[in-house]
Order: structure tokens, then C-alpha cells, then sequence
């Protein structure tokens, strides 16, 4: 019996030790703003830790945006498309939104035509900045993601009008003189399809009209496929839900999974409007049910190859945006709350993507008061070799207690040699 206590003890200790274990925090690195402005924000990261994203030059609100590329605590415009953001030529925004593991940058400019704005994509290469052609007949464009291979992807309209729908998801290959390839839609006749991301294999994933109701629906495209295939929306909350639901891809990694948005209860059907984050397992045909943080919002908006995503929940009724990482092991949590000293004053509002570093981007409320970009990396912790060390010294620890504490009650009779329990009467003697 009692090595049977003893054992069982030990293995409890040792499942304390290991629990005590701290959760993964971040140290928080302010990325900062333009001398001239208060804001920015970060859309993305590379590899090796490059940012881009939007910083406001003027204080105004809202600011003059200019995309950038952070760097060793260095914030640096990059160049101006062609007629665009050359001062006083009447571009007013540009933003970065895709960074690649050599730091060429995608985004969107505003290109001033001399009657109007017209949204432009741009490519940057580290030295020139060039628009992305438009497709056939379109008068504008955006560009979203790009790979290793400089493949970019977005979306554009096919008319000679700007503000004139729809708008389809293009393919352009920034190191080929072809213009941009058209993908495919859901349905004949003219709908909408927008790409959102790509992974370095070529998959894209983003969001197109399914079908002549109106309805919204999450694709996977691969290079050469005939037709886009539809990402399942998640189950409803409510089993009298209609379940006619919407969801959308944001982002897919080297594996082919997809996080985005889906509807999980529809408005007019129960009066509940509900939109949770979700991941998508393209090998197994898997959804997964990310949640939100409490509120009525959950986006999941960049992926890892870890499987470990980011993105924002939020309560549309108090309309405050919370940051979030969600993990296989540690489920959504609020990324506020695993902020190491250096995260004091602030407030994560949202995170937009994460490298297979754990380094995460995005943007939040600073100390000041103003909306700041920032990149949080991984506290250093125990390894978990540590902490299993300290389980199994725990373990002997224990044990070693209850053999001493044995030793110690064990006394052995002079003269009959019997050994008995200390305090305990020998064989045949009595307590009378």
C-alpha cells in the first residue's frame, strides 16, 4: 500500500511541476511612427523580421498614410509608384501588405488621374516601385500577397470605371513580362472573386460570390485548376439556423490550410449574429472551430507552419477589437494578457500575421494614446527539458521522503531480531 502511495504522490508532484509551467509571453517592440505623424500600423512580416504596413505623415485625422518597411528598429519609406506619391501630385494613401522572404512589398496606392483617385497595386523589388498591370478593360487594381517566387495576387475590376463591379481575383508573376491571368469564378455571368493569400507552393485563397443569391464562400485555387474549389463553412450555432452562411480566407500556409471568417448564425434567421475565426485542414477536409475571445466577431488573420494563428475578436456591441493567438495546445487567448513589463500601457487591438519564429505583428492602442504598430516576440522561458528535469528531481524528492520517513519508523528487536514499526508493540505483546 504504501509504495503504491508513495508513486502516487511522486507523479502528482511532478504533474504540479510540470503545470507550473509558464505560458508562452511576449516582449513588445513599439515599431514607432513618422517624425511628421502619431500612427501606423504593421500588415505583415517576413522570415527574418522585415514589417510592413501603413505610417501616417501628417497628424490629421484620418493621417496621410505612406507604406513602409521596418527594420532593426528603422522605420523607412521605400520608394513612389509612378504618379502617385511624388508630393504634390495629389496622392493622398499608400499602404504595404505582403512582404516576402527576399523583402520585395505589395499594397496599394492611390494614384491621383487629374479628375480622381483610382486605388493602384504597386510591386516593390528593394529598388524600383512598379504598379501591377491592370487586366484587360480594368481601371484598378490591389494587390494583396506575394510569394518567394514573386508571385502576387489580388484583385481588380474589369472596367474602364473604377467604382464599376465586379471585381476578380487575378495572378501575377512580378518576374515575367505576361500581363496578370484572370481565375476563375463560382458561377457563370458576372460576380466577384477577390485573392487574399498565397503560400510559396502557389495555393491561393480568398473569397467569391457562390452563387446568384448573394451568398459569399471561401476558395482554394491552385495553379492550373479548371475551377475554384469551396472551403466549407462551419456548422450553425443554432440547429434552426438557416445555415446559408458566408465565410472568407485571409491567409494559407506551406501546409495549405486557411484561416478567415465564417458566419455561425445568421441575423435574419434568429435575430443572433455570430461570425467566429476558423481553420481550415486542406489535407483532411477539417474545420476548425476557432471561436472568439466572448464577443459576437472572431477573424482569423495570418498563419504559421505551426498551425498557430492570429487575428482579432471583437463584441460589436461595445465595437473594441481584441488580438488573439490560437494554438492546437493552448486554444484562443487574448494576446493582452501574455504581454511581458515591456507591454505595460498598452492594448492589443489586432494581430496580423506571424512568421515560424512566433514573431507577431499588428497594431494596438500605445501608452500615448495613439494607434502604434507593433511586433511582439517570444519571451525566453525553461526549455521543456528544464521543466521536465524539475519533474523527475521532484519525483525522487518524493520518493526519498517516504523512504526516509520508512527508515526512520523501522526499529529491529535486540534479542528477537524482529523488526517492527517505531512505536508499534512487537508480536505478542499487548497495549494492557
Amino acid at each position: 500500500m504504501m509504495k503504491h502511495v508513495r508513486v502516487t504522490l511522486a507523479l502528482i508532484v511532478w504533474a504540479l511541476v510540470v503545470s507550473a509551467a509558464p505560458a508562452q509571453q511576449y516582449t513588445l517592440i513599439d515599431l514607432g511612427v513618422f517624425p511628421t505623424g502619431n500612427e501606423s500600423r504593421a500588415a505583415a512580416l517576413n522570415a527574418s523580421g522585415l514589417v510592413t504596413g501603413a505610417a501616417g505623415i501628417t497628424t490629421d485625422f484620418p493621417p496621410d498614410y505612406r507604406a513602409y518597411i521596418w527594420q532593426s528598429g528603422v522605420m523607412s519609406l521605400f520608394g513612389t509608384p509612378p504618379d502617385s506619391m511624388v508630393p504634390g501630385s495629389g496622392g493622398t494613401a499608400s499602404e504595404g501588405r505582403s512582404i516576402n522572404v527576399h523583402g520585395h512589398v505589395v499594397g496599394l496606392t492611390n494614384q491621383f488621374t487629374g479628375t480622381s483617385y483610382v486605388t493602384r497595386g504597386f510591386y516593390f523589388d528593394g529598388t524600383n516601385n512598379v504598379f501591377v498591370p491592370l487586366l484587360p478593360g480594368g481601371g484598378t487594381n490591389v494587390a494583396n500577397d506575394i510569394n518567394a517566387s514573386g508571385i502576387v495576387v489580388g484583385y481588380s475590376n474589369l472596367a474602364a470605371d473604377p467604382a464599376m463591379p465586379p471585381y476578380v481575383a487575378f495572378r501575377w508573376d512580378a518576374n515575367s513580362a505576361a500581363p496578370p491571368t484572370q481565375l476563375p469564378t463560382f458561377y457563370g455571368g458576372a460576380n466577384s472573386t477577390i485573392a487574399n493569400g498565397l503560400n510559396d507552393g502557389g495555393r491561393i485563397v480568398g473569397t467569391g460570390e457562390f452563387d446568384a443569391n448573394g451568398r459569399q464562400r471561401a476558395f482554394i485555387w491552385d495553379n492550373g485548376d479548371a475551377n475554384l474549389t469551396a472551403i466549407p463553412v462551419l456548422p450553425p450555432i443554432n440547429a434552426s439556423d438557416p445555415n446559408t452562411f458566408n465565410n472568407f480566407a485571409n491567409k494559407v500556409n506551406v501546409h495549405g490550410n486557411v484561416v478567415g471568417v465564417s458566419d455561425v448564425s445568421d441575423f435574419f434567421g434568429t435575430g443572433i449574429f455570430q461570425q467566429n475565426a476558423f481553420l481550415y485542414i486542406s489535407a483532411t477536409n477539417t474545420l476548425i472551430d476557432i471561436g472568439t475571445l466572448g464577443g459576437n466577431l472572431g477573424e482569423g488573420r495570418g498563419i504559421n507552419s505551426l498551425n498557430d494563428v492570429v487575428g482579432f475578436s471583437n463584441d460589436v456591441e461595445n465595437g473594441v477589437d481584441i488580438a488573439f493567438i490560437w494554438t492546437q495546445s493552448g486554444g484562443i487567448v487574448d494576446l493582452n494578457t501574455l504581454l511581458d513589463s515591456t507591454g505595460d500601457g498598452w492594448f492589443l487591438e489586432r494581430a496580423e500575421a506571424i512568421n515560424d519564429e512566433g514573431w507577431i505583428v499588428g497594431f494596438g492602442i500605445a501608452p500615448n494614446g495613439d494607434t502604434h504598430a507593433y511586433l511582439l516576440r517570444p519571451a525566453a522561458i525553461p526549455e521543456p527539458a528544464t521543466w521536465a528535469l524539475l519533474g523527475t528531481l521532484a519525483m525522487g524528492g518524493a520518493a526519498g521522503y517516504w523512504h526516509r520517513r520508512r527508515e526512520a519508523r523501522l526499529v529491529q528487536d535486540e534479542d528477537s531480531g524482529e523488526v517492527t514499526l517505531a512505536n508499534s508493540p512487537p508480536s505478542g505483546s499487548s497495549n494492557g
